[in-house]
């Protein structure tokens, strides 16, 4: 079995690439492995992505092709208060906008799940939801492991982002996913 897992950074390709193996298949974080590669950077097909990671390849034909969303607010903490090192890697490809830090994260993460969605994912499941929706799609049981990959960030207040278009279209993607 071959997967693609694709997402935003801070998403969850860390914690799906560690479940994957913790449960016997061989995937890589930002690294193609035996059976896979569960990477940020391949939904913008980048050919000399950043921080060594492995580039897009247009021949990897997964088996199953899995996009994950976070739960938003989240997500857009860890983005905005964790993530800004990308930034400027992300709007090459996206186009990122707002008025402060967490409508730019919403931003990001809306436009990169467009991005997400145009590789035609077999599935869109919430990141925490993952163990569960993938032992219905394998048909065996994945054990689930506890995320490894935390950077500490301000817990986000709703009341902070609720103005946000981009916020209520990132929730949009998260009613949409299932799990």
């Amino acid at each position: 079995m071959k997967f693609l897992i694709i997402c935003h950074p801070r998403s969850g390709s860390s914690y799906a690439a560690s479940l994957l193996n913790n449960n016997g298949y061989d995937v890589g974080h930002e690294k193609m492995k035996a059976n896979g590669i569960s990477s940020w950077f391949w939904a913008s097909r980048d050919q000399s992505p950043p921080f060594s990671a492995s580039p897009y390849d247009s021949n990897f034909e997964p088996d199953l092709t899995i996009h994950i969303v976070r739960k938003p607010l989240d997500c857009i903490a860890s983005v905005a208060y964790t993530e800004s090192t990308t930034e400027l890697y992300r709007s090459e490809f996206v186009e990122i906008s707002g008025e402060n830090i967490l409508d730019r994260a919403a931003s990001s993460i809306t436009q990169w799940n467009a991005l997400c969605q145009q590789m035609n994912p077999d599935f869109t499941i919430k990141t925490e939801s993952l163990p569960s929706e993938l032992s219905k799609i394998l048909g065996k049981e994945i054990k689930d492991i506890p995320p490894k990959n935390t950077r500490p960030h301000p817990i986000l207040q709703e009341r902070l982002i609720e103005s946000s278009e981009n916020y209520w279209k990132c929730i949009g993607n998260w009613n949409d996913a299932i799990g």
